[in-house]
């Protein structure tokens, strides 16, 4: 990823518009400095902490830590409360939602963490999901796994590759829809992951077709695949009806600091963009023109 700088140490107040959505980055080390550590705990709500607690595998246990701390950080970053004062709640389908204080911007938030990376969408009042994945990770046998979650055309993609190529777009395909099923709020079992259909195109083209039984649109969809990392894919799927796409921005935090910086990951391929035309209707740009 490049860099440009995009705040000094001290965290100066971000600004979001209703057209942009928000992507927080923090790589987290095998290692981190208890001070580090400790700083990110005082956060946690007793609930959180208690969480914490109950890890008895290290890797699994540092990465909650850092998700809940990224978490609270970066919300802080748009509204003037200390990031221990967030409250949080349980929404319908179990997706953590902001709950308190109040008078705060109506922001959405997801998080989702993996060994070597954390992150975190924002948006203003919309749907949104993330998940991030490491292609390297071994299975044993993909087609087995996807045989409970994916839809045929996609068991059928898998089909035609072999070896690492297959390993990879699993990865692909099971970060998109994880994406997608956070966003809704739901999960795989309980959400038909396999009536939902990927299909990566070509020139970097995400087609996402939905069946009626899951009651949505794949037209207000938007869904972007991006290399944060060389070891990690990561997905981001916004709800955003009928507009145009939103830019997404992405920064990448300093774990020892509060400063972050305005990075610009690689975009593996992204949903097409919905051009409104006179008349008031709305189509579809083939090539992703924004």
């Amino acid at each position: 990823m490049s860099e440009t700088p995009a705040s000094a140490a001290q965290p100066r107040p971000v600004e979001l518009p209703d057209d942009e959505a928000h992507l927080w980055l923090l790589r987290l080390r095998e290692s981190i400095p208890p001070p580090v550590e400790q700083r990110w705990r005082e956060l946690l709500s007793p609930a959180e902490a208690a969480a914490e607690r109950r890890f008895r595998v290290e890797a699994a246990r540092r990465q909650h830590l850092a998700g809940r701390a990224l978490a609270r950080t970066t919300l802080s970053r748009y509204a003037d409360v200390e990031p221990r004062s967030w409250e949080f709640r349980t929404g319908p389908q179990g997706k953590p939602e902001i709950a308190g204080p109040t008078g705060v911007p109506p922001l959405r938030f997801n998080l989702s963490h993996t060994r070597g990376l954390v992150a975190c969408v924002v948006t203003l009042g919309l749907d949104a999901g993330v998940d991030v994945e490491r292609p390297d990770r071994r299975l044993s046998d993909p087609l087995a796994l996807a045989r409970h979650g994916f839809a045929p055309a996609e068991r059928a993609a898998l089909e035609r590759l072999a070896g690492r190529a297959r390993g990879e777009l699993f990865c692909d395909l099971w970060t998109l829809k994880e994406a997608y099923v956070k966003a809704r709020g739901s999960g795989f079992l309980a959400l038909p992951a396999r009536k939902l259909a990927y299909e990566i195109a070509p020139g970097g083209r995400i087609h996402l077709s939905i069946e009626p039984e899951i009651g949505d649109r794949a037209e207000d969809w938007q869904v972007e695949l991006l290399a944060p990392t060389a070891e990690h894919r990561l997905a981001v799927a916004i709800r955003r009806g009928q507009r145009p796409d939103l830019e997404l921005v992405t920064y990448e935090v300093e774990p020892m600091e509060s400063a972050a910086h305005l990075v610009h990951p690689e975009v593996l391929a992204r949903t097409a963009t919905p051009v409104t035309v006179t008349g008031g209707t709305s189509t579809f740009d083939p090539t992703g023109a924004r």
